[in-house]
């Protein structure tokens, strides 16, 4: 269950910037996950539920994730494809010399705060 690092990556930007700004209540905090990441966001949600009541400011904080679509592109024919359909298989050429070009990491978005 990779969620729980994710999470605890997260965290640490999430701590940086209470103690930099001196921020009072945490409302909410976003995320971008790309689909391949394999990411299950209710999994994720309970890992975060998890860690959120160390501190005071983040005892009520929501986690809103958004899941981006993972784009495929053939390094050959340069088709692109919604890589959940074919994975790492051109669905043109049947190469599989190919990369994802989009939804293939986990962004920070930003927080909504109450100062």
């Amino acid at each position: 269950m990779h969620e729980m690092s994710l999470v605890m990556s997260i965290w640490d930007i999430v701590e940086t910037e209470i103690e930099k700004h001196q921020y009072r209540i945490i409302n909410e905090i976003e995320l971008e996950v790309g689909e391949s990441l394999g990411v299950i966001s209710e999994f994720m949600e309970t890992c975060f539920d998890a860690v959120k009541i160390e501190r005071k400011e983040t005892t009520k904080t929501k986690l809103k994730i958004i899941t981006k679509q993972s784009i495929a592109k053939c390094n050959r024919c340069n088709r692109t494809w919604d890589y959940k359909d074919h994975w790492y298989i051109c669905p043109d050429c049947g190469i599989s010399d190919s990369e994802i070009i989009e939804g293939k990491g986990i962004h920070f978005l930003g927080m909504e705060i109450d100062e």
